[in-house]
């Protein structure tokens, strides 16, 4: 399901001009084309990981599906680019793609948690902050 989410996405990134777009928006634009690619790469190798139960995999890619997340959070939320959130030409496009990472996300958390055990982990939670804006992700592994 997300990755048909992400070939959306990911479509309408690339197919939407840059003509007509302020300087802050294609740059915006820009970023979010080569991340989402990025991100939904990387989330292909963390459900890969979880269907041949390679944990280390699996970990690792969730580990950095988030990191890449919470980078795209900081850049879109930082004060110069904030305005493109609301009433700009792509604005709708950083809608979807936010709902994108977003059911991603929480889908890996469905994912991890039936293999927690396996896995060595006691528990894991996640939280959203507000300041900086990003998905904060704890994990608890059990002692050997």
């Amino acid at each position: 399901m997300e990755a048909t989410l992400f070939e959306g996405i990911i479509k309408r990134l690339s197919e939407t001009s840059e003509a007509g777009l302020s300087f802050n928006e294609i740059e915006a634009l820009k970023f979010l084309r080569e991340e989402t690619r990025k991100q939904a790469e990387i989330y292909k190798a963390f459900t890969d990981g979880i269907n041949s139960k390679k944990w280390d995999l699996a970990l690792s890619n969730f580990i950095l599906f988030t990191q890449r997340v919470n980078m795209v959070l900081l850049y879109l939320l930082q004060p110069t680019n904030v305005s493109l959130l609301v009433g700009s030409k792509i604005s709708n496009l950083i809608e979807e793609y936010l709902s994108t990472v977003s059911l991603s996300l929480s889908s890996s958390l469905l994912l991890l948690r039936p293999y927690l055990k396996e896995m060595g982990i006691e528990s894991i939670t996640a939280s959203l902050s507000s300041n900086p804006p990003s998905l904060n992700v704890s994990m608890v592994i059990k002692s050997a």
